[in-house]
């Protein structure tokens, strides 16, 4: 249990005090906000060279805080801080045309508030194709997203993480598609 005591003098006239009054406030809640986010925070750092893509972005205001692209910081040229805006551009010049839609709505601000108030536990997962470099080959990537409330106020911080998971989804398309046909008459299993 973390605790917050606040003690407060009382004094009598001539300046002598009478008794100490003191205030017991648990904080457990709030310690264990800021361990949480302390601790994301630390894996935000470690995950920006490993990843393809790290973004975070405050759910309340829909405002895009940082994006890392390849290990790099990527800036914003526009000066735009939409969460929609650019997600759309993201979308548009490096999400295969099949997944932006779906990778859109995985992106909805008012999707994640929703399923994260419902059970107040993040870790969602998206897998999509997108190109490390515009004009690059599509590559199969996971999204997965946790979402902490900021211990400095009420904002909804969230923090996704998009790796490479090419070999993995390749290998499991390639099992999918042994399943379903005959690998000896190549006629689709029933």
């Amino acid at each position: 249990i973390w605790a917050e005591v606040n003690l407060f003098n009382t004094f009598y006239r001539a300046g002598k005090p009478i008794r100490v009054l003191g205030f017991l406030k648990d904080i457990t809640r709030q310690k264990e906000q800021e361990l949480r986010f302390a601790g994301e925070e630390q894996y935000l750092g470690s995950m920006i060279k490993t990843s393809v893509a790290v973004i975070t972005f405050s759910l309340r205001d829909e405002r895009l805080i940082s994006y890392y692209h390849n290990g790099r910081e990527a800036r914003n040229q526009r000066g735009d801080y939409s969460l929609r805006a650019n997600m759309y551009l993201i979308a548009q010049t490096k999400v295969h045309p099949e997944d932006r839609a779906p990778m859109l709505e995985f992106y909805s601000a008012g999707r994640i508030v929703r399923g994260w108030g419902k059970s107040g536990v993040s870790g969602e997962q998206l897998d999509f194709r997108m190109r490390r470099e515009v004009g690059g080959p599509y590559i199969w990537v996971r999204s997965t997203l946790t979402v902490l409330q900021d211990p400095a106020g009420e904002e909804l911080i969230c923090f996704s993480y998009i790796h490479d998971i090419n070999k993995q989804k390749e290998i499991e398309l390639e099992l999918l598609k042994r399943a379903e046909s005959d690998s000896l008459t190549g006629i689709l299993n029933r």
